[in-house]
């Protein structure tokens, strides 16, 4: 029996080291987690962008609306529903800034939930080292690596639980603005209706 077969090569230990593991620490990713997330991202967008709309127009005409001086002394009544109704819709844009800034500026612009990536120098300095390293022997290379990926492996731990609380953050925000855009609506429409009330008393 020829044991010196079973001996990894001098040349080729480092590479079949590195190989395996990349395939350690490479998790398989299926293509209906990465449509999740993805819809998740999309769907979380699309609700901030139709609260703001609504919320933005409903300001709008908040804004613009006058009463009618041939009510009297009932337009205060008119103008205190119409500043609840305002104020309730500066809370829900309120809301709404807090999602932008808590979840989707660091999520999508500033990409601070992502893993930090290695610069190139940063590669080959490492490459040269594991070089450099390569005659060494393979428990301390295999040490090295596991401290290198057990580090990588906090940090994207911690990365994950930053970006669940600003998940977290964001869905409170932004069931806080539907709240208060409804209590809005619901002054204007109120307001609607003691106009159509008004103008019906006019004519007795």
């Amino acid at each position: 029996m020829d044991s010196s077969s079973d001996a990894p090569l001098p040349g080729s230990s480092m590479a079949e080291i590195s190989r395996s593991d990349e395939l350690e620490t490479s998790k398989p990713v299926t293509s209906e987690g990465v449509f999740d997330r993805l819809l998740d991202r999309y769907i979380t967008v699309w609700i901030w962008s139709v609260l703001f709309g609504a919320s933005t127009g409903l300001v709008i005409d908040l804004i613009t609306y006058r009463t009618d001086t041939r009510w009297g002394p009932l337009n205060a009544l008119l103008v205190l529903v119409l500043l609840v109704s305002i104020v309730t819709a500066v809370i829900s844009w309120r809301a709404l800034m807090k999602c932008m800034t808590d979840y989707l500026i660091p999520k999508f612009i500033l990409h601070k939930f992502n893993p930090p990536s290695k610069p190139k120098d940063q590669d080959k300095q490492s490459t040269e080292k594991i070089l450099t390293e390569s005659q060494k022997p393979v428990e301390k290379i295999e040490s090295a690596k596991s401290i290198e990926t057990t580090s990588t492996t906090e940090t994207q731990k911690s990365l994950e639980v930053l970006e669940s609380e600003a998940e977290v953050r964001a869905a409170i925000a932004l069931r806080r603005a539907f709240e208060y855009l409804l209590i809005s609506a619901s002054a204007r429409v109120i307001i609607t209706v003691l106009e159509m009330i008004y103008a019906s008393l006019q004519k007795f």
